[in-house]
């Protein structure tokens, strides 16, 4: 359910990141994101399953596509619901014997920014075409 007065009631979060955490180094990752002002965009839950429109399934499509721009990422399980999504993020390789440059490692908050940025953007462009974030039957791109 998509109650903003309820999530405006709710206490400011704190980041609960580790201080002095490299997030390159090796490991599962739980993130969780959730859309502006907490809005249902990624579709509805119809009989205790989630049914992904447009948008929620822009988000699915770019989930898959991290492995591709992030060699040693491993995608693990993950959960789209209508106003926020769940993830594991394997990052791998970090501890492997062949020398890898620090600034070509996997990095959690570069891959996170993809997601959203690339999602966003694919995002945008459908409410800029329709006029509204679920109307458009666009597949995304291949």
């Amino acid at each position: 359910m998509c109650n903003n007065k309820f999530m405006d009631k709710l206490p400011q979060r704190k980041s609960i990141r580790l201080k002095g955490w490299d997030y390159t180094n090796n490991g599962f990752y739980f993130v969780t994101i959730c859309t502006q002002n907490h809005e249902c965009f990624f579709g509805k839950i119809e009989n205790g399953k989630m049914k992904l429109n447009d948008t929620g399934l822009m988000i699915d499509y770019w989930w898959q596509k991290i492995p591709n721009k992030f060699p040693g990422i491993l995608l693990d399980k993950y959960q789209i619901m209508p106003n926020h999504i769940h993830m594991i993020i394997n990052i791998v390789g970090a501890g492997s014997s062949r020398p890898i440059n620090p600034s070509s490692r996997n990095n959690l908050g570069q891959i996170i920014a993809y997601l959203k940025y690339q999602s966003t953007k694919q995002i945008n462009d459908l409410i800029a075409k329709t006029g509204h974030q679920s109307g458009a039957k666009t597949a995304p791109p291949t």
